[in-house]
């Protein structure tokens, strides 16, 4: 395995599997963000070649989390702000981050990006000011963050860009 997903992925990603119960939402994101450096990280190097409809020549340029929850015994999720092409354009970016069963080794990272076009599948390249908010249902159990542009909140319509299967997962 790449000692860069290893160190930047594995190693923090095991570290908040030990640490939170299933469902429960990390608070300092200090953490989570050292893996959403990874997950920038396969962003670039693996988007040409999963997700066709993304801009060619254009990369990202930094994953910001914020918000970070164990989802199953062995997968964390990932909600934050990517950016793109280096000029302050960003777009909503989700990341399910699955270790083996024994948190030994990266399983496989599912991206999804969020208000992707609807005609072309492009992600949008949205305001500085446009934030995540972490919103929770009715009942004030499952997280299920909105997008607040300017003023209004809506639910984000995410579209599944990349499966990535490091080469030690891969069968």
């Amino acid at each position: 395995m790449d000692t860069w997903i290893d160190e930047e992925v594995v190693a923090p990603c095991r570290e908040l599997l030990a640490r939170l119960a299933i469902g429960e939402e990390l608070r300092d994101l200090d953490r989570a963000r050292e893996i959403g450096v990874g997950v920038d990280g396969i962003v670039r190097g693996e988007v040409d070649a999963h997700y066709p409809p993304w801009p060619r020549g254009s990369t990202t340029d930094g994953f910001i989390v914020d918000v970070c929850q164990r989802t199953s015994a062995d997968t964390l999720e990932l909600i934050g702000m990517a950016w793109i092409d280096f000029g302050g354009s960003k777009f909503p970016l989700r990341a399910l981050v699955r270790l083996t069963p024994d948190h030994a080794q990266l399983d496989r990272v599912t991206i999804e990006i969020g208000e992707a076009d609807r005609t072309t599948g492009e992600p949008p390249r949205l305001s500085r000011d446009t934030m995540i908010l972490p919103a929770r249902d009715e009942h004030g159990t499952y997280l299920h963050p909105e997008l607040l542009v300017g003023r209004h909140s809506r639910r984000i319509r995410w579209v599944k860009a990349i499966d990535y299967r490091p080469p030690t997962a891969r069968t």
